[in-house]
């Protein structure tokens, strides 16, 4: 079976994307890591049997329902993750005018209170759903902090105040959609980050010119602008935010944040994570984000800059809610048990015809796709080139989605067990994995 895995973020995604993979091809199927950014053109040419998606949001919907058409299985898989402050909200930004049941053949979710919010009001079949856990998670089962590591990690998270987005452009479009803003809130949304961004910038000065002998890493938002950190001048502060998390994860003694996912990784590395009460909104404090029950709280940035050396031993704050939103197998890992249900979906072979005109960025129901096909046809205007004639792999490359073959080797490096993986063709764009 042909198995394409789209990859939205690679900062937050491909690590357990390269997990899968390993899953999948042990069991002698040929998969293929794909950019989310160019999922059109390289299904197109892939042809793939069997697809899973990192949501079923925005434009996948109308790119699951061709596939689906051609017989083309879809898997769902919600990267973004469980650890929001309103999950009904999140949930609706699904639209609710469509019988997921005859274009998704398997949900898999983190935990329970994400699948019932999903099931619930989206109306899914019993048997289309599984609780998995995220393959991500898996990396973490052995990993455990080391006396040597000395560095603290901040993540900001000021993609509006701080953006590196046009604000006319479909990805701050998307963003703001995402966070439910409409013009006013959007404003307020800014000046409120604004102001934190001030604060963050003196509350890393303060703790760098107070603790010479740290090693500070400032991880920022993949939407921020990191030329606006210039201000923080010290020799002990560096600005990154290019690795993936577990690596910046695993050379950290303590995260602080803004009530960031990176928390719970933190806490499966058994790293502490602080949280400065006064710069977080009430509305977040008051919510039912799981995050707040493994968050060590400190009241104000005087206490964080004060208690710092104290503040990087290990303090086990899980709550026992963790688990309904985060589902660990004693006996399975994640990726097995998404690998064991991908691999129980009969296929039919899906032929290069039927999914040729992805290639073009047609599917069935695009306003004038028949035109549009013409033309790109005609004139052999793939995806790759933009009606506009831009490059859209160039494009893709010089951005916070871009990931190589490098990445997915320097994470193939922690296995015992290697496994081919190489370029799907001469755009080095899809990553495919195949045995020895």
């Amino acid at each position: 079976m042909k198995i394409a895995l789209i990859v939205d973020n690679p900062q937050r995604d491909l690590l357990g994307m390269v997990y899968l993979a390993r899953e999948l091809t042990s069991k002698n199927n040929d998969v293929f890591l794909v950019p989310s950014n160019l999922r059109f053109y390289e299904l197109g040419k892939i042809s793939p049997d069997y697809v899973l998606l990192p949501n079923l949001r925005w434009h996948n919907i109308k790119l699951a329902n061709f596939l689906s058409s051609k017989n083309v299985k879809i898997g769902v898989l919600e990267t973004e993750g469980a650890f929001v402050d309103n999950l009904n909200r999140f949930v609706n930004a699904y639209s609710k005018d469509i019988d997921y049941n005859k274009i998704v053949n398997n949900w898999f979710f983190w935990g329970n209170e994400f699948k019932n919010e999903f099931t619930s009001n989206l109306e899914i079949n019993e048997d289309k759903y599984t609780v998995v856990g995220n393959p991500k998670f898996d990396v973490y089962k052995d990993s455990k902090v080391t006396k040597q590591n000395q560095e603290i990690l901040i993540a900001t998270n000021f993609p509006y105040f701080n953006s590196n987005l046009n604000m006319f452009s479909e990805t701050f479009s998307r963003l703001k959609d995402g966070y439910y803003l409409n013009n006013k809130n959007l404003k307020d949304n800014y000046n409120y980050q604004k102001l934190l961004f001030n604060k963050t910038l003196e509350l890393v000065n303060g703790m760098s010119n107070k603790y010479p002998d740290h090693n500070f890493t400032l991880r920022p938002h993949p939407f921020e602008n990191l030329n606006k950190y210039k201000w923080i001048i010290s020799e002990n502060v560096k600005v990154d935010n290019s690795e993936l998390s577990h690596v910046a994860l695993s050379r950290s003694r303590l995260l602080i944040h803004f009530v960031s996912s990176l928390a719970f990784e933190a806490s499966l590395m058994q790293i502490n994570n602080v949280v400065v009460k006064n710069l977080i909104k009430k509305e977040t404090l008051n919510s039912n984000n799981a995050l707040l029950g493994i968050i060590n709280f400190v009241e104000s940035s005087d206490a964080l800059v004060d208690g710092l050396n104290n503040l990087m031993n290990y303090e086990d704050n899980k709550d026992t809610t963790i688990s309904k939103f985060i589902h660990f197998d004693q006996k399975y890992s994640s990726s097995e048990i998404i690998s064991k249900i991908i691999n129980e979906n009969t296929v039919t072979n899906i032929s290069n015809k039927d999914l040729g005109s992805l290639k073009f960025g047609i599917a069935n129901n695009d306003r004038f796709s028949g035109t549009k096909y013409f033309i790109r046809n005609l004139f052999n205007l793939d995806l790759r080139l933009s009606l506009r004639f831009k490059n859209r792999v160039d494009i893709w490359k010089n951005s916070y989605k871009y990931f190589n073959l490098e990445n997915v080797i320097k994470i193939q490096d922690n296995y015992s067990e290697q496994l081919l993986v190489s370029y799907f063709d001469d755009d080095s764009t899809s990553i495919r994995f195949s045995k020895n």
